[in-house]
């Protein structure tokens, strides 16, 4: 995925000899995403889409296996939330939520931080019978 320029590198620790990368999504994935949907239809956007949640997947597989994993301590969690929204609302929405994220991004190693990944997924609107 780092050479398919769909995650950075934005942090290496040395870890009992081995080197532990730390991965961001690079910001030219949603761009990128539009032109894959063109040329390669719903296979490439899937492919995209698998790529993401594997680096999802990887991130929480890693942690399950830590023997001192403790969720609530770690402030580790998930859920989903169904909206009701014209694509506006989402949009503004989604602006909020980088205005929250934003300075948090911004903040600079220091004693006490740690870095988690916050991951907002938007998905497609549900067909309705009538809809289709």
């Amino acid at each position: 995925m780092e050479k398919d320029d769909i995650l950075t590198i934005v942090e290496e620790n040395r870890v009992r000899g081995a080197v532990e990368r730390v991965y961001a999504l690079s910001d030219n994935v949603q761009k990128d995403g539009n032109e894959l949907l063109k040329e390669k239809g719903s296979e490439g956007l899937l492919l995209m889409f698998t790529r993401f949640m594997t680096g999802l997947l990887t991130q929480f597989h890693e942690y399950a296996g830590r023997p001192d994993a403790d969720l609530q301590h770690d402030g580790v969690g998930f859920t989903t939330c169904p909206i009701n929204a014209t694509v506006e609302e989402l949009n503004e929405a989604m602006r909020k939520i980088g205005e929250i994220l934003v300075p948090l991004m911004q903040n600079p190693p220091a004693e006490g931080r740690q870095r988690h990944s916050i991951a907002v997924i938007t998905t497609p609107p549900e067909k309705k019978a009538a809809d289709e």
